[in-house]
């Protein structure tokens, strides 16, 4: 973004504004002062402002660019006569929601794995946690969980638990196939995965829809 700045009256000295963010998290100047002078105090002098990005989910926020008074210059007239600051808001683009790889393979009812990935897309501002469970346990179930922060349940149930500190830690989830001994041909699944709210405590992820796996456990028993 940028601005312009130039003096209301000639000057019988030259004057110089300092320019300085009070956010430089979020927003950056190049320049420290303008300076004007008895010939160019009419010339408007562009400031321009570089947002920074970060990896939180902070929303917009607003900054402002710092333009301070001449405190030596010859001039009374403007010796000590502070101009106003600038408001500036850095547009937010980490926009809250996790990235669910395609599966590496199928499984299969002799014990063949296959595994997909999870991972948050951007910071949260505290825990988030996935529950993921297999629409047919007959057919496939998680078996194993790599990266910090998993767990495997009694229940049938998985759980992903992400924070500020291990969010963009990569989980490898891997589900095992199960067999049986009927000769049903090769069985479709889904391993599915949702924001449990309860334990989920940045609220911005609260709303992110489900998300499913598609699998395929492949039969053993010829017919």
């Amino acid at each position: 973004a940028f601005f312009s700045v130039r003096l209301t009256a000639r000057p019988i000295d030259n004057v110089t504004i300092t320019v300085t963010s009070d956010n430089q998290s979020e927003g950056t100047v190049a320049i420290s002062g303008l300076t004007f002078t008895s010939s160019d105090w009419s010339s408007e002098q562009l400031v321009t402002v570089t947002g920074i990005d970060d990896t939180s989910n902070d929303n917009d926020t607003s900054y402002q660019i710092v333009l301070g008074a001449d405190t030596s210059t010859d001039d009374t007239n403007y010796r000590n006569l502070d101009p106003p600051n600038v408001l500036v808001v850095n547009q937010d683009n980490e926009i809250p929601g996790y990235t669910v790889s395609l599966p590496s393979g199928s499984t299969t009812e002799t014990g063949g794995t296959a595994f997909f990935t999870v991972v948050l897309n951007s910071v949260p501002s505290n825990t988030v946690q996935l529950e993921l469970s297999s629409s047919d346990t007959d057919e496939g179930q998680i078996t194993a969980i790599s990266g910090s922060g998993g767990s495997i349940n009694s229940t049938g149930t998985s759980t992903l638990n992400f924070s500020n500190s291990n969010w963009n830690s990569v989980r490898t989830v891997t589900v095992k196939g199960q067999n049986d001994s009927s000769v049903d041909g090769h069985q479709a699944y889904t391993v599915n995965l949702a924001i449990n709210d309860s334990n989920t405590l940045d609220n911005t992820f609260d709303d992110l829809d489900n998300q499913t796996v598609l699998m395929t456990n492949v039969d053993d028993e010829a017919a």
